[in-house]
């Protein structure tokens, strides 16, 4: 019996899989990240730790939309938002290995928030994350990600953001500030960004958080600025990348 429907299941979901179009494509803000370091950092811990921070990553959307948020060294930093900014539309996320990926129709600012939140902890854990986000075209199920979204996202954030920055593209920026006018916010998203010295923004994440959060911040900075100073097998640019976060820390108190 428990085979029997097991495979209806099977079929149904091929019959879905076989229905899909262009329509299928949605139109969505897009967060796409990466972990800098990872391959080192599971040499360094264990590997199951690194797994385990990732998925706490992937369900963090999850909690904002249900605004919950348990009681957990991860989610201590957690910037707290109004009721009000819960919408119609979940956040979705997709991990692989140390590729994240979230995505959503309307939730441009809770999306952001999210991003806040997912940097903030991961530094508090020593932990790097560079990415990109964006406003087009995205296949996103619960097992697959695809679309001129998702490489438009990684082509940012493997080419263009660098440093440990989340770079937030004039898609996205246009795409938000449109919806705004329905709220008479236009111009909220530039609250959260901040022009760099390449011409390009990126998500002023700690502009948004307290603090007592910041010093932590700027120890672990301090710490792998130590760490790629201190051996010459690392390459300039790799020591670069943190003091990019030195400067930005530095011109934030």
């Amino acid at each position: 019996m428990k085979d029997e429907v097991k495979v209806r299941e099977l079929a149904e979901e091929w019959l879905k899989i076989s229905s899909l179009s262009e329509d299928s494509m949605n139109s969505a803000y897009i967060a796409h990240f990466d972990i800098l370091g990872y391959h080192e950092l599971m040499k360094e811990r264990r590997p199951i730790e690194i797994c385990r921070l990732i998925e706490k990553v992937r369900i963090l959307p999850k909690l904002h939309y249900y605004e919950q948020s348990p009681n957990d060294e991860f989610t201590n930093m957690i910037v707290s938002y109004p009721s009000s900014e819960k919408r119609d539309y979940e956040i979705k996320s997709i991990a692989f290995s140390d590729n994240i990926l979230l995505s959503t129709l309307n939730n441009w600012r809770l999306l952001l928030l999210v991003m806040i939140d997912i940097q903030s902890a991961l530094i508090k854990e020593g932990i790097f994350i560079r990415g990109a986000m964006v406003y087009d075209k995205i296949y996103h199920s619960e097992t697959l990600v695809g679309g001129e979204g998702l490489i438009k996202a990684h082509h940012l954030e493997s080419k263009v953001a660098v440093y440990p920055r989340i770079i937030v593209d004039k898609s996205y920026i246009d795409e938000a500030n449109a919806a705004s006018k329905f709220s008479n916010s236009v111009g909220l998203v530039m609250d959260f960004l901040k022009l760099d010295f390449d011409g390009n923004y990126f998500l002023d994440y700690l502009k948004k958080i307290k603090h007592e959060n910041k010093e932590i911040h700027k120890n672990e900075v301090n710490k792998a600025i130590e760490k790629y100073a201190a051996n010459d097998r690392y390459k300039p640019e790799v020591l670069a990348k943190y003091e990019w976060c030195k400067t930005y820390h530095d011109n934030s108190v």
